[in-house]
């Protein structure tokens, strides 16, 4: 009985074991009880020691099966993952070449690209798929692969450091003088920090009969915070069911 044939009447996984003597370790009494049950059906069952080397993964490859042993095929994981089209892939007849440093040298057949990268020791890969014809540049993966991740990463810290993050504030309108008060300070305090402020105003019940008290207590707001030369009225007071929403942020000043 073959190997994997084991494997599948038994149903088990492998388990570590002794190359000198394989029915050594943990799944030991198992081969030994499991070549008894077969004889006792009176099968032919496996020996002891072909079960054993069925629970080490086999005798030939190791734990990588087959082989290819521990490591089995190198580029298959890679392959995978990897996203760009490169070397043998590349089925154009003709492209558009490039250097490691993008310096441009010459369209040329696919062969030759792929002769002057194995000159260089390097990979072919593809860049540009929809030019005519395609470009392609002779670059090392992982180096192609790092420049590219770095780009990546520096656009999105870029792109969190341009966003700007927005505190909102919320009243009602019959908010007392001092927490009005307390309200225009905090946005001042953002606003000098570069957010934006958004405006909640609150209303409940019957409060939904007095909407333009909700107007004039923006515009007032607006007012103590310097009026429209100090701040920008980025969103125009607006109704979003009960509430009264306006976005405030800081005024760019224009130079001249």
């Amino acid at each position: 009985m073959s190997t994997p044939a084991i494997c599948r009447a038994l149903r088990c996984t492998p388990a570590p074991g002794s190359a000198s003597n394989p029915t050594k370790g943990y799944f030991s009494k198992n081969a030994i009880n499991s070549s008894r049950l077969y004889r006792r059906r009176g099968q032919p069952g496996p020996t002891p020691l072909q079960i054993s080397a069925a629970f080490r993964g086999g005798s030939r490859g190791g734990r990588g099966g087959g082989r290819g042993g521990r490591g089995g095929n190198r580029n298959f994981g890679r392959d995978k993952k990897r996203d760009c089209i490169m070397n043998e892939e590349i089925d154009a007849s003709e492209v558009r070449v490039i250097g490691e440093d993008k310096e441009p040298l010459g369209i040329m057949s696919r062969s030759e690209a792929l002769q002057m990268a194995e000159n260089q020791e390097v990979d072919l890969i593809l860049v540009v798929p929809g030019a005519t014809p395609p470009v392609c540049r002779l670059i090392e993966y992982s180096k192609f692969n790092y420049e590219k991740t770095k780009a990546e990463k520096d656009a999105k810290k870029k792109q969190r450091e341009n966003a700007i993050e927005t505190k909102e504030l919320k009243m009602r309108p019959g908010t007392d003088v001092h927490d009005y008060q307390v309200k225009v300070r905090a946005a001042q305090k953002f606003i000098d920090k570069g957010f934006r402020v958004k405006l909640t105003l609150q209303f409940r019940g019957r409060e939904m009969e007095f909407k333009e008290i909700g107007r004039e207590m923006f515009d007032r707001f607006v007012e103590d915070l310097g009026g429209p030369g100090e701040v920008s009225i980025e969103q125009a007071a607006k109704m979003q069911g009960r509430q009264m929403n306006m976005i405030l942020a800081k005024k760019e000043v224009v130079q001249a």
